[in-house]
């Protein structure tokens, strides 16, 4: 049973006597679920401090039956110390210092405006208001804010999965939508040069030399590498001796966490040669400044660039002409920019103009889908869209002689005429020749309902002729069938068989005529079966037959 009292206490005056009183507020004295004796303070109201010893003692009844809260004491930890937990971990799990330094101060920042010192003060509105102020008051953009977001809900998902907190109450908190993207192009290969050229014969900016920034800007056109990667390049990361010359990006420092070996290009290698000649292994391949200032670097070689282009100008109207364009300007008419990314750009465009095919090119840039490869690095022109229209046929020729095509089986349509006999030329031996009965007997079908033609082919020695059956080309269905005009005793493959054989048994009045019958035009002696003749069209047969 927990004990409730006040404290007493007891102050000697200056003049000798001594002050006794109780204290203001209430304590408690209590045993948890261990059964040690702890002391409490509780409140100035007695009442209050009553129902807290209560609480108490259902804590410790409910630790001592297994029921404990296990995550009490995390919730009353401050976040600042959650933090560097978190920190911590993130360099345990073998990501780098300045990777966790970046996750801690944004989440911090974030938590820190919302004036959150516990983990149950968290809440997504207020997380989301303070995003709002910071882009309001910092003025930072819309994916600045998503990388604040993403950091405080690594930490909240951080907590869950280290059995600190039970969920987390960011779970259903979502990046906001980029409007605002920023779109890079590509260099012009004049802008390159002049750019290379500025910069190699330029001045120092903030010590790094001209000549180090060209051979920085060769390599990263020409190898596709990020600012990030060329940071952690040493010399030794260089296999310029190599057939071809090789350069190597570590696990630890390429983007999709796996060492990837790339080629350079023969004069880029002798190029390196040279830069590297008074370093050593270890060092640093390139001086390349921070990611912040790698903008900077290349904006100032810009305008360098861009104020000897325009100097170059033989005249006055020539200048203006070239004042008005974007040439060498960091950002283009259009709202597309030139930063040090954009020549990775450059390098995907050029691969994909030189006709280099589409999966060389993604595995060059590693990545790991191609339409990131064609749809965001590769940057087409005027020009390439102009030349690809060659492809197009030429539709200015004048049209060709109208050919009359075959009926499809459509109820009186395209009806051919009869051909004379004597208009019909012998078939080479072997040769299949197309009867004349093949459009009208397109829409008569097989067993398999399959539209048939016959068509006849003079067999060795010229004796007789062989008719089989080929199929009509088109797509439009046939209209034209004898489902309702044959007798049901004959199933349709019956039926079928005796009228292709009825129909060649005629033929000798459209085409030719056998040996030993009568001439062409004269009737056959040979006689069709009575409900085969009456299972055709009465139109069909007054148009073959002539009855």
């Amino acid at each position: 049973m927990a004990r409730i009292f006040r404290q007493s206490w007891s102050k000697r005056m200056s003049d000798g006597t001594i002050r006794r009183g109780k204290a203001a507020k209430w304590y408690i004295e209590y045993r948890d679920g261990d059964g040690i004796l702890r002391k409490a303070v509780g409140f100035k109201d007695k009442t209050a401090t009553t129902q807290l010893a209560a609480e108490l003692e259902r804590r410790a009844d409910r630790q001592q039956s297994g029921l404990r809260d296990r995550f009490e004491d995390h919730r009353k930890r401050p976040l600042a110390e959650h933090l560097e937990d978190w920190q911590n971990d993130i360099l345990h799990r073998g990501r780098t210092q300045r990777h966790a330094d970046l996750l801690y101060v944004r989440a911090k920042k974030l938590l820190d405006g919302c004036k959150f010192a516990f983990w149950p003060d968290i809440t997504p509105s207020a997380v989301q208001t303070q995003i709002t102020k910071l882009k309001d008051r910092d003025g930072i953009g819309t994916r600045t804010a998503n990388f604040h977001i993403q950091a405080v809900r690594q930490f909240c998902r951080w907590m869950v999965q280290d059995g600190r907190a039970p969920d987390s109450p960011l779970a259903g908190l979502r990046p906001q939508t980029i409007t605002e993207e920023r779109e890079r192009r590509a260099f012009e290969v004049d802008e390159l040069r002049r750019l290379i050229d500025a910069a190699e014969h330029g001045e120092p900016w903030r010590g790094i030399s001209g000549p180090e920034r060209a051979i920085l800007y060769k390599v990263a056109v020409q190898t596709g590498l990020r600012a990030s990667e060329l940071r952690s390049l040493k010399v030794a990361s260089f296999d310029l001796e190599s057939d071809p010359p090789i350069v190597t990006v570590t696990a630890v420092n390429s983007k999709r966490r796996r060492e990837d070996t790339l080629p350079i290009p023969q004069q880029l290698a002798a190029d390196l040669r040279h830069h590297f000649a008074s370093k050593l292994p270890a060092a640093a391949a390139f001086a390349i400044p921070a990611s912040y200032d790698t903008a900077d670097l290349l904006r100032s070689d810009l305008a360098k660039a861009r104020a000897v282009w325009l100097d170059a100008a033989e005249d006055e109207e020539e200048r203006q002409t070239r004042t008005k364009s974007y040439f060498l300007l960091p950002t283009d008419g259009e709202g597309r920019v030139l930063d040090f990314h954009a020549l990775r750009h450059t390098f995907i465009t050029n691969l994909a103009r030189g006709g280099v095919h589409p999966k060389l090119a993604q595995d060059l840039a590693r990545h790991s889908d191609i339409n990131l490869t064609l749809s965001r690095y590769s940057h087409t022109k005027i020009g390439d869209l102009s030349e690809a229209l060659s492809a197009l046929p030429d539709i200015s020729a004048p049209p060709a002689e109208k050919v009359s095509q075959r009926a499809t089986g459509t109820h009186g349509a395209g009806r051919p005429e009869h051909p004379s006999a004597s208009a019909k030329q012998a078939a080479p031996r072997g040769h299949r020749q197309r009867s004349a009965l093949t459009p009208f007997l397109t829409g008569m079908g097989d067993a398999t309902g399959r539209d048939m033609t016959v068509a006849c082919a003079a067999t060795p020695g010229g004796a007789k002729k062989t008719c089989v059956e080929t199929r009509p080309r088109g797509f439009e269905p046939p209209t034209c069938g004898l489902g309702n005009r044959c007798s049901i005793l004959l199933s349709y493959g019956r039926r079928n068989q005796l009228i292709s054989t009825c129909l060649i048994r005629h033929t000798h009045r459209l085409n030719t005529s056998y040996p030993g019958q009568a001439a062409a035009g004269q009737p056959s002696s040979e006689k069709c079966e009575p409900c085969v003749f009456a299972a055709i069209p009465r139109e069909f047969r007054h148009a073959v037959f002539g009855c």
